[in-house]
Formats: C-alpha cells, sequence, structure tokens
C-alpha cells in the first residue's frame, strides 16, 4: 500500500489524518502489542487520578457524555476520549468539554511519528495514543476512555480502569468479536481489572460477563439491581449506591430530575460512576449543579431532533447501526406514529451487519425507506439493501439512490406536513447529511 508523503511539523491535521490513515493498511487491527511498544517509549506515569473506561454495544458515547457532562459539573477537571467523530475529527478528544485544538493534536501526532519508528500503529491506535499523550500532560482529575472495538484487545485497554463500565451487551461485530452475546460479552470484559469498580448498564447480563467479575473479585453495580431510574412524564427518579458526608454507602432515592435528551439507561449508569467518583476522589455532590446539567445532557447523532434547512420537515438522526440500537430507536418512532405522523426512513448501513434483524427490528411503522451508499468500503450496496427490504416488506414504498446525500433529499422532497424523516444506519449515514438541516428542540 502507498502511504502519503510523511508531514511536517507545520502540516495541516487534515494532512495528518490522510497520513496515519495508511501507515496500517488493515481498517480495523485488533491487539494490543504494537500501541504498547510505543506508549512505553513515553514513559507515561499515570493519565490522572482516576481513570473511567467504558465499553459496550450500544450507548458508549451517550454514557462517555453524561459522565463528563456530570463530573464537569462539580468543578472536576476531566477530558474524554471518543469515537468515532460524526462532523469534526477533534470531537474525539475533549478537555472540560472543549475540543482540543488542530494545533495540539498535529503536535502530539508528530512526537508518536518519531516514538513510533517502523511500528504500523493503526489509525485508532494512533488517535489514541493522541489522547493518553493530550491528557496525561492536562493535569486533569479524570479521565473517561471510550473503547472503540470489543474491550480485550482494544487499543484503550492498555490503559488501567478505575472504574470500569459496560453499558450493554447485543450483537455486532461479529467477525472479529465472536459470534453471540456470550462471545462477545467475554471481550468486553476484557476491560475489568482486579480492584476495580465494575458498573454494568446491562439488565440481562451475559454469563461470561458475570464470570470475569467473579474471576477478578468484583462485586458489580448492576442496572436494575443495585441502581436504576423510573420516569414519570417528564421527571424521573434515579436510586443508587451513594454517600453522603461521612455517612456509609447506602441506597439513595434522588427524585424530580429532569429528562435528558439522552437514554435514562445511559445517564442512570452515568450517576452511579458520578457517585462512585465522588467517593474515590473525596469530593461533595453539588445537587443544583447536577440537576441542572442533566437537563442539558444531549450528543450528536443520538436521536437528536433536527429540521431539514429546505423544507423545514423534522428530522430525527440516530446512528443505530446494529439491531439492539435499532430496537432503541423503533420506541421512538412507535411514540412518532402514535401521535399521527408517518416515519420515512434514510437509511445507509454497513455489509457486516445483521441486515435483515436491523430492519425487521426498525420497520413495522416505516411508510417510506430512503436508501443510499455512503463512501466507504464496508458499505452495504444499495441493490443488497433493496433486496433484504422487500423479502421482509410488501407495504412500505422503496426508493434507492446513488448516494446517501441524493436519498436524504428525496426522502424530504417526498415528505408532507405529518412526515418525520429519519436518517439512520451508521455514524457515517448521520454524518453525510447532518449539515443539511439545522437544530431543532423536538419534534414540534
Amino acid at each position: 500500500m502507498e502511504v502519503a508523503l510523511k508531514p511536517s511539523n507545520e502540516s495541516s491535521l487534515d494532512r495528518w489524518l490522510e497520513y496515519i490513515s495508511k501507515i496500517n493498511p488493515r481498517e480495523i487491527d485488533l491487539g494490543l502489542s504494537r500501541i504498547l511498544t510505543v506508549y512505553k517509549n513515553f514513559e507515561v506515569a499515570r493519565l490522572a487520578p482516576l481513570v473511567i473506561t467504558v465499553a459496550g454495544t450500544n450507548g458508549k458515547g451517550s454514557t462517555v457524555a453524561a459522565i463528563e457532562g456530570m463530573l464537569s459539573a462539580q468543578g472536576i477537571r476531566v477530558s474524554a476520549f471518543t469515537s468515532p467523530h460524526i462532523d469534526r475529527f477533534n470531537e474525539r478528544f475533549r478537555i472540560n468539554e472543549v475540543e482540543v485544538e488542530d494545533h495540539e493534536l498535529c503536535s502530539v501526532f508528530s512526537e508518536i511519528e518519531v516514538m513510533r519508528k517502523e511500528t504500523p500503529l493503526s489509525y485508532f491506535e494512533f488517535t489514541a495514543l493522541a489522547g493518553f499523550l493530550i491528557f496525561a500532560r492536562a493535569e486533569l482529575d479524570v479521565v473517561i476512555l471510550e473503547v472503540g472495538l470489543g474491550g480485550r484487545l482494544d487499543a484503550v485497554n492498555i490503559i488501567d480502569a478505575d472504574i470500569c463500565v459496560v453499558t450493554n451487551i447485543s450483537i455486532d461485530h461479529e467477525g472479529w468479536l465472536g459470534e453471540g452475546r456470550e462471545a462477545i460479552a467475554a471481550e468486553k470484559a476484557g476491560i475489568l481489572r482486579s480492584g476495580a469498580q465494575a458498573i454494568f448498564g446491562e439488565r440481562n447480563l451475559p454469563k461470561s460477563l458475570i464470570r470475569k467479575a467473579k474471576e477478578l473479585e468484583l462485586a458489580p453495580l448492576c442496572l436494575g439491581q443495585d441502581f436504576g431510574w423510573e420516569r414519570t412524564g417528564e421527571v424521573w427518579d434515579w436510586y443508587g449506591l451513594t454517600k453522603i458526608h461521612n455517612m456509609p454507602e447506602r441506597t439513595q432515592t434522588i427524585s424530580g430530575l429532569p429528562v435528558p435528551k439522552l437514554l435514562l439507561d445511559n445517564v442512570a449508569v452515568a450517576m452511579q460512576v458520578l457517585y462512585k467518583a465522588s467517593i474515590a476522589l473525596g469530593f461533595p455532590i453539588n445537587s443544583d449543579a447536577q440537576r441542572d446539567k442533566i437537563g442539558t445532557l444531549q450528543l450528536s447523532g443520538r436521536q437528536e431532533w433536527r429540521r431539514d434547512k429546505a423544507t423545514k420537515i423534522p428530522v430525527l438522526l440516530d446512528v443505530a447501526h446494529n439491531q439492539g440500537a435499532a430496537e432503541i430507536l423503533s420506541n421512538e418512532l412507535r411514540v412518532i406514529t402514535q401521535l399521527g405522523h408517518s416515519v420515512i426512513v434514510v437509511l445507509a448501513i454497513m455489509a457486516d451487519k445483521r441486515v435483515a434483524e436491523f430492519l425487521r427490528a426498525l420497520g413495522s411503522g416505516v411508510s417510506e425507506w430512503h436508501f443510499g451508499e455512503v463512501d466507504a468500503d464496508r458499505c452495504l450496496s444499495v441493490s443488497s439493501l433493496e433486496e433484504s427490504a422487500k423479502e421482509l416488506f410488501t407495504e412500505p414504498s422503496i426508493y434507492t439512490y446513488d448516494s446517501l446525500k441524493h436519498a436524504y433529499l428525496g426522502a424530504c422532497e417526498k415528505a408532507n406536513s405529518s412526515s418525520v424523516v429519519v436518517v439512520t444506519g451508521s455514524f457515517l449515514t448521520v454524518s453525510a447529511v447532518r449539515n443539511l438541516s439545522v437544530s431543532s428542540v423536538g419534534l414540534v
């Protein structure tokens, strides 16, 4: 594979990203040996007093954003490494909820390029290393790391976490993680560490995840058992293990919280992480700041309401890309149809997904499908997507296009005043058309 000319210290971020994408020809190359070899050369003692690693099939980004936001509201210096991004590469690196600037990323890329020598780091390894180095030098209280793929062999896993979060386990990436929930859970359980606090956001825990926790003699806190939530209208109550002043830890209920624009399962996990972090670092929880922050929690591409710039049609963006995420999104679509709106879905999805299961989970209330492709080798062809849909559905209309952008424009053109256009299937799908819409407060 031809490698682009090596950037200089003055090169742009785009030039660096083009370069690091070509060092290792494999788009996904799991394993810890390469990144660990280079990381050791930097002799980093520790990223921060408290490190939180978040793995799981769905909801990782939302959980990271919720933890990050709530810690920041308490005056804690916190950073977050996430992936992938939607609009800007810099979204992957945040310090106190502010994206790291281009020049700082380019500078640390230059350092890594010198230190890696001949080690063929993958794109994700290169970027993860950049995050580690930037965060380690920023004098932070907490670093939050989102696993890219799986857990055991993901680049993030070279860092030992103090709080290990697994959001949930669904079927995805079987070609890399193994077939079935148990195999996938075993890979994600690889982030667990002896002596750490495990927090699981999964109500139906796979045996392999439980087994790994027992092997490490961990006492995990589990959603629906040790902590959870109940919603009543526009407020919700959280219950979980807390410590107030000098009292022993106990289960407490916090009532009347504002409803965020993130899934409550993910926010409930973040709440439990917040209380565990407060114990670990010894800071008190400011309840007013906590409530104020919860009401503002949101993240691009996660059931994000917008409006098409040209037609003003309501648009719902969601990065759902597997059956589990499609089932969650379908709950929102059910509410939309109950309110009397028709649902028009714009879809591009990767070929390594269980496409039939995704369509079936999403499709019961869909009135029209508009299929396109994004600029990615792994994207499923429109013809294959159309074939799968026709095998499952007879009533909805199906339209195909030569690109995702054209699919989106076609959907908005066919929509009427009672329609909602839903864009989903992958991060790349949402990214391809998000700038064609503007922010909206919801379906109004």
